[in-house]
């Protein structure tokens, strides 16, 4: 298990392999919220960031992109991905 903390707008590429998307812990922030997988297809969209955890499990090929639109966030993506020792 893997965990990144975004506390800026912007696109972000979280991860550049195939992986596991778990969850997302948004903790502050306002706006819009849309993880994707490598190839660009949206695997969660947030219309309106909202406090909570979320609970997801999908597969991301290719890698991990997190895009936030709004006001600065505070938001912790967890993502599984395998390492050099399973490749």
């Amino acid at each position: 298990m893997r965990s990144v903390t975004i506390d800026d707008v912007g696109v972000f590429h979280v991860a550049r392999r195939t992986c596991e998307l778990y969850s997302v812990e948004i903790m502050s922030g306002w706006g819009r919220l849309r993880a994707s997988n490598g190839r660009g297809r949206s695997l969660w969209y947030q219309p309106s960031i909202f406090t909570g955890s979320f609970v997801i499990g999908c597969e991301a090929e290719e890698g991990l992109i997190v895009e936030i639109q709004g006001g600065p966030p505070t938001v912790n993506v967890n993502f599984r991905e395998k390492t050099r020792d399973l490749v």
